[in-house]
Parts: C-alpha cells; structure tokens; sequence
C-alpha cells in the first residue's frame, strides 16, 4: 500500500498521523500471483477476428502488430523512442483527419498508435471508423496510409507541426506548474507509483523534451514506426455493427487487394500566414464600471461589444475567454428541426473563409489557440482557452469565426458521417432514449427539445445554417467574457483592436417573449418507453415541476431540496433492493424558459423493477413533502455544496460561464457570487421543508420508464 499526501501539511505530523493509524496494520504477504495471461504467439501471417454487436455504433477495422512484451527501465532510451513513436503516430493521425473529410470519404475517422499492454505485449495499431457497407474501402485507407508512412515516411512540415504541438504542451505545463492543485498532483504521484515509473516535475520534463527532441528527427521518427511494425504477421480486426459470411475470406481478399496498389508519397503541404489579423479601426472603450469587490470589470466598445473583466491567479498563465452572442436556440426557425444541432457541429470544423480547419491547425500549432461553438438555449457560445503569450492569435481566431465563417460544405459532410452512431445511440440505449424521446416528453413536445428525427436533419443544409447566422454574427447583441492570469491594459488594447473593431452591433438583446413559454407535462403521468436492445437495462424517472432560476434564494434552497433527496434516494433503494443501483437526483432550474424547471431522480434499473422503483422514488418526495427533513440531514447536504462552491470560487470555470459572460446581460449574476456561500450557509431546515411540501407533494410528479422490449415468443434467446 502506498500512501500520498499533497497540499499545505507540515510532513512531521503527517508521518506521526501514518504511524499512528497504520503502524498496526498486520503486514501480509500476498499469495497470490499474476494470471497466466498465455504467450504471443508470432510467426502466424495475416489472420482476421471479427465481432458483431448488433447495436455499436459504427464498424471498426484496425491492422495490428503484436509481439511478446520485453521490459525495460523507465530511461531515457526508452523515452526517446517512445517520443519518436509519439511524433510519428500524431502525424499519421493528422493525415487520417484529413482523409475523413474529403468528400469521397469512407470513412469517418480513425488514428494510429503503439503501446505497452499489461507488461505483457507490445502494439502497433492503425484503426479507421466507417458505416458498415464501407468496410472493405476503410480497410483499404488502412492499409495504404500505414504503407505509405512506413515506404516513404513524413515531410518536414509534418514533423515540425507535431513537434511544435508537443512542445507548447509541455510549456504550458511548466508555466501552469505553479499553480497546480493538490488533488491533480496527487493524482500523477500515484500514477507514477503504480505504473512504476520515475515522477518528475513539469521543469524537468521540459528540460528532458528541450535535450532530446532537438536530436530527433523526421527520419528518425519514421525510422522507429518501422522497427515498431517490423514483423509479416499483421492481425486484421473488423467489428461492430456489421456482420460478414465466409469472413476470413473476403477480408483476405481485400486485404490483398489493397496491398496491390501502389502508393506513393504524400504531397507537401505549404505553412500559410493567417490572414485574419487586420479589422479595421480600433474601437474605444465608451463606458467603464467595475466591482471592486468582485474584481470584475465591464467595458463597452463604440461598436456596443461588451467586455467583462476578472483577472486571476488560480491557474498560472491560463486565460479562458467566451463570447456570448444573439439568442441561440430561441431565435431557430420553427421549420427547421435540427437546425441548431447542424450549426453546432459544422461552425468551426467549416474553418474561415480563407483557412480550412487543417490549415488552421497547420498555422496555430505551437500555440495555445482552442475555439469552439455551441447553440445554446438563449446564445450562441464561442469558447476557448489561450496564454499572455498567444492571446492575440486566440482573439484573432475569434474575431475571425464571427466575421467571416467558412461554411465549408466538408464539415457538414463529416457532421453527416457521424448520423449513423448518434441515431443508433438514441434509438438502442437507455441514455439515447432519456436524452431524445424523454426531453421532448418533458418539455410538452416543443420543437427545440430532443433531436431532429433523422429524415428532418438530413434536409437542413450549409445554406439554411448560413441564413440562420449571418445577421446575429454581423449585428446581434455580443458579450465577451475574459477571466485568467492577464494583463488588463493589454486584452483591452487586443479586444480593441479585434472585436472591438467589428461594425456596430445591436445595443439591446432581442428579448423573444414569446419563445420562452415551455409547458411541464400534466401531472400525475406515468409513460413508458419501449426501446430495441438485446441488453435488459433500463432507466427510471421521476420529475417533480418546479420553478425557473430567477428567485436566486428559492433556487438555492431547491437545490439543497436535491441534494438531501438524493442522499435519501441512495439510501432507501439499496435498502429496498439490495443492489447498487447508481441513483441520481438533483434540481435542475432554467434560465431561460419562464416559470420552467424540475426536481428529477434517474436510476439505471433491471426493467423488471421498474414500477417498484418508481414508487420508491415516488414515495420519497411524498415523505419529504408530509414530514420534512431533519437537521442532520441538512448539514449532510450542506456541508459538501459548501465545499464544492469554495472550490468553485477559485475556478476560472466558474467565473467566466457563471458570472462574468453575461454579467451585463444580467447584473444581478455579480450580486449571486457576492451572496452565494453566505446564502447556502444561512438555509433552515424550516426553508426546505416548505419547498418540499410546496413541490413534492403526492400526485404533483410525472414518472418515466425506459425498458427494452421484451422478446416475442418465437425470437431467439
């Protein structure tokens, strides 16, 4: 056994603790030893595996090397040619990206690896994803592109984008170092035990990385994938949601097939500028406030973009900024279904007007630039993380998603590719079904809620998403948000000269009144829903209509309300049923549908238990509403929402979603993080009791069973 502690502790006493609870610990001596897990077997050629599993997602078809495992010491010789396989295995995934989004794909993904297992064997893998009818073509993708890299290897270019991606992971590290928490540190030490390796500091890894990878290169890379595939047998694995007669055969086949097809070597791919860095006039800061007791300063620009303020010191060289624009999915055309769905996942993969998404990854390797977009309920969401270092290229990127999208018709393609696993997850699971056929039932059928039906999301189109966008990016209300280790002057001279620089937008959100309005189910429902699936597991839910966020007290008191009935809820059903059944509740208040909110409880079940849980779950809330809770059971639920809203307040996480994104949409969000811990400190047993009568009383709940459908009688077993 092996003991770590981490944090401000004085090592004498922490020695004197161990001592103290452990010195009497008897020491035994294991008698047991490692499974014999057989040998590898070599010298076997082309052999193939297969598996069916009728509801997987996708195919997956792999080529693998596997040899007997020889150990060494965790030395810099092994590290060295581990980093020249990571270099190598990252290039080839780059490549395998960019296949997936031609348009005579076929395949949807994929990558490459080579790893120790259980210090028993050592892999070398290339895998691809593809729609079952594709698998003989991914197969195909397979074997040529791991051909290509072992005949002719990489370029230069290559070689350097990787590169320059590993080494600002580790700057990153180093500069963050100083900051780490305790819990994460901890984590590594114990890693490191485990796997027995040696732990090091993120100084000398960084060190160790400067040294070595100076003295590698391209060919040297290319050199230690061949050592790693060097072997004639080759195991060919095809999976998934695709079931093949006479196997063996045709995957020979086509494997040999492939084989007899030249390749050649890959065409060198130029590094551009980017060529978003200039637009136009600065803007000027034309109001100012700032709340100093927060620490949160908020900006207006002469074009009415906002900006929001809070510098920290929780993570070393760490800037999260966001932006929050329009009103998202409360603004989507009733005659689109799907239409924000397609939105969120095409937006940033279709790249910039003058960049495809491969060549910004091209451009910003080396540099901590991450964006992503998000249809959210009342915006649109841009988020991403950077450094004082690479802060203007993240807000150059930024500026350049809202002025001048891509709209590359390859991102739908892909988004496309991915329908197949999606809609197999939401018709076959427990989870699918709670996310898609329950959230409509929740929300009274409301076209946001759920999913698209398939057919409807396939119509929508890059044109209908430009259409939907194109005014709220030019014009609409826009507020950014900035929290991290930064320099004040400087972002605001950055947002000046990028955001602050857009033309003139709206000075008023668009308030859609009318699209707020989302009706609860009748009470006292109880609807099944059938799913496909050879698995028996299910789902339970019960939901209890509550409120919307507004009435920031009554939202905090529900939301101890959940966490003392989730604490029930653990209790009484393993004690009704004697399993773990994983049960989950919690009050759940939204923020953009008046009047609109729930308490819920879900619990995964064996589906012949469902209507018993259900009355348990039931019974609870009746309990609550009629006798309350009592004292003990508030500080159980209190004492670790205290601990947890501590440690938010020293989140950058926090700061910049929860309070300062849209701290001048709505100001009272500085007022709530000025209240909150003394708010949840001051709640009464008597404050949750009158909430749970008001809320849960008998019959004032809807319930939901997801079970699979059970086998006809002249279905196989």
């Amino acid at each position: 056994m092996s003991i770590v502690v981490v944090g401000a502790v004085k090592t004498e006493s922490i020695i004197a603790m161990i001592k103290n609870n452990f010195s009497s610990m008897p020491s035994h001596q294991s008698t047991l030893k490692d499974p014999d897990l057989g040998k590898i077997t070599v010298g076997r050629g082309v052999i193939t595996k297969t598996h069916y599993e009728k509801e997987a997602t996708e195919t997956n078809v792999s080529i693998e090397v596997v040899k007997p495992y020889s150990w060494e010491p965790d030395n810099t010789k092994k590290n060295v040619r581990n980093l020249k396989l990571f270099i190598a295995n990252h290039i080839i995934d780059n490549r395998i990206s960019e296949l997936a989004k031609k348009k005579e794909a076929v395949i949807t993904g994929g990558g490459s690896y080579a790893q120790d297992f259980l210090d028993f064997a050592q892999f070398a893998s290339i895998y691809v994803t593809s729609e079952p009818e594709n698998w003989n073509g991914a197969l195909n993708v397979a074997e040529q592109e791991i051909r290509r890299a072992l005949t002719y290897g990489f370029n230069q270019n290559e070689f350097e984008e990787v590169s320059a991606t590993l080494r600002n992971a580790y700057e990153q590290a180093l500069r963050s170092s100083v900051s780490r928490k305790s819990r994460s540190l901890a984590d590594a030490l114990t890693r490191s035990i485990s796997g027995k390796k040696v732990f090091t500091s993120p100084k000398q890894d960084m060190d160790w990385l400067n040294e070595n990878l100076a003295l590698i290169t391209a060919d040297a890379c290319h050199g230690e994938l061949k050592k790693a595939w060097k072997s004639s047998d080759r195991q060919i694995f095809i999976g998934g949601n695709i079931e093949l007669n006479n196997a063996d055969s045709q995957i020979q086949k086509a494997y040999l097939s492939s084989k007899s097809k030249e390749v050649n070597p890959l065409k060198k791919e130029s590094k551009a500028e980017f060529a978003y860095q200039n637009f136009g006039k600065p803007g000027q800061v034309v109001e100012r406030k700032e709340d100093k007791a927060l620490g949160v300063v908020q900006l207006r620009f002469s074009n009415n973009v906002r900006l929001n303020l809070k510098k920290t010191d929780y993570e070393k060289d760490s800037i999260s900024i966001g932006a929050r624009i329009g009103s998202g999915m409360l603004s989507m055309p009733k005659d689109k279904p799907g239409l924000a769905a397609v939105a969120s996942a095409i937006f940033t993969a279709g790249g910039l007007k003058q960049h495809s998404a491969d060549e910004l990854r091209r451009i910003f390797a080396g540099k901590t630039v991450s964006g992503s977009f998000a249809v959210d309920e009342d915006a649109f969401i841009y988020s991403g993380s950077t450094n004082r270092k690479d802060l203007v290229d993240a807000l150059q990127l930024m500026t350049a998603y809202i002025a001048e999208p891509g709209y590359r018709e390859e991102a739908l393609r892909q988004f496309r590719n991915q329908l197949d696993p999606l809609y197999t997850q939401l018709a076959h699971t427990p989870m699918g079904v709670l996310q898609n056929r329950v959230d409509k039932f929740l929300k009274s059928d409301d076209f946001r809620a759920g999913f698209a039906s398939r057919p409807e999301i396939t119509k929508r189109t890059i044109g209908e998403v430009k259409d939907w966008l194109s005014d709220t990016l030019e014009r609409a209300y826009m507020e950014i948000g900035i929290v991290g280790d930064f320099d004040e002057q400087v972002v605001i001279d950055v947002v000046s000269k990028t955001l602050g620089a857009l033309p003139e937008r709206r000075v008023n959100k668009i308030k859609f009144t009318g699209e707020r309005k989302i009706d609860f189910p009748t009470k006292g429902q109880s609807k099944a829903f059938i799913f496909e699936s050879e698995i028996p597991k299910g789902m339970v839910g019960v939901y209890w209509p509550t409120q919307d966020i507004w009435d920031i007290s009554r939202t905090r008191r529900l939301s101890v309300l959940g966490a003392v009935f989730a604490d029930r809820l653990r209790s009484k059903v393993r004690e009704e049923l004697g399993e773990a059944y994983s049960p989950y509740a919690r009050h759940i208040p939204s923020d953009t549908y008046e009047e609109y909110g729930y308490l819920m409880s879900v619990i995964t079940i064996d589906p012949p238990q469902a209507d018993k849980i259900v009355n348990v779950v039931e019974s609870i809330g009746t309990a609550l509403a009629s006798k309350g809770i009592t004292e003990d059971e508030l500080q159980r639920a209190i004492k670790p929402l205290l601990n947890s809203i501590e440690q938010q307040l020293r989140q950058n996480s926090y700061w910049l979603r929860t309070v300062s994104l849209s701290s001048q949409e709505f100001p009272q969000k500085l007022n709530w993080a000025k209240t909150m811990l003394k708010d949840y400190q001051s709640i009464k047993v008597s404050d949750i009791n009158s909430l749970a009568e008001k809320y849960l009383s008998e019959g004032s709940s809807v319930s939901v069973k997801i079970v699979p459908k059970e086998p006809s009688l002249d279905e196989s077993p």
